[in-house]
């Protein structure tokens, strides 16, 4: 179950863990540490977000190609969402794509995207209580440019966000079913038995006339 959260509780949160007593809204404030929150909210969140498919921001749309073609490799250029942060999954699945200066690049006619979406910085809602956390951390450790000279602080602040991240990932992972990647033959073959492959790896003997030694 999540909470629901705006922007103003969030960098209250952070600045709590800063050490402040200050309580801000976010939006109408305008003293010192204000205007610290302010400049560093938006850049904090953003990065935030483009560390993991996060499914409280997860929007997906069929893409509409430009009218200009890519110049050369390949076909179709397709105009990214304005609110695009992070490339999920692409459909038909696997293919072969490359994003650049705001467009997808493919030699597909027809592209749908399952992306994560900039909606929720302004409007965090119901957004994870663990991305939260994650999030309060991270624009905490910005603010000690600003609002402290305590580098171990920082460095608390710093560790303490990579272990919500962490548990924020792990227990939204559990709440789909990931796509199996494809397996590279040389990986399979470690597993398979070596009698498959013609040599005994049991036997030295064996092992210097394949050449393996």
């Amino acid at each position: 179950m999540t909470d629901s959260y705006s922007k103003t509780s969030i960098a209250n949160r952070a600045l709590d863990l800063v050490g402040k007593d200050t309580k801000l809204d976010i939006t109408t404030a305008t003293d010192t540490d204000a205007k610290n929150v302010q400049r560093n909210y938006k850049p904090v969140f953003l990065r935030c977000l483009r560390k993991a498919d996060w499914p409280f921001a997860i929007k997906r749309v069929a893409l509409n190609p430009s009218s200009t073609a890519p110049v050369n490799e390949y076909s179709y250029a397709f105009p990214l969402p304005p609110d695009y942060v992070r490339l999920s999954q692409i459909f038909p699945k696997w293919t072969e794509y490359q994003i650049e200066n705001g467009l997808l690049l493919t030699n597909e006619q027809i592209i749908t995207i399952k992306y994560v979406s900039s909606d929720c910085i302004e409007a965090p809602g119901k957004i994870d209580p663990s991305f939260a956390e994650f999030l309060s951390h991270e624009l905490a450790a910005a603010l000690t440019y600003k609002m402290t000279d305590s580098i171990n602080l920082r460095k608390e602040l710093r560790d303490a966000a990579n272990g919500y991240f962490h548990e924020a990932a792990a227990l939204l992972s559990q709440e789909g079913t990931d796509d199996p990647l494809p397996e590279s033959p040389w990986i399979a073959a470690r597993y398979f038995p070596s009698s498959d492959f013609g040599c005994d790896y049991n036997n030295p003997q064996e092992i210097r006339i394949q050449g393996l030694e």
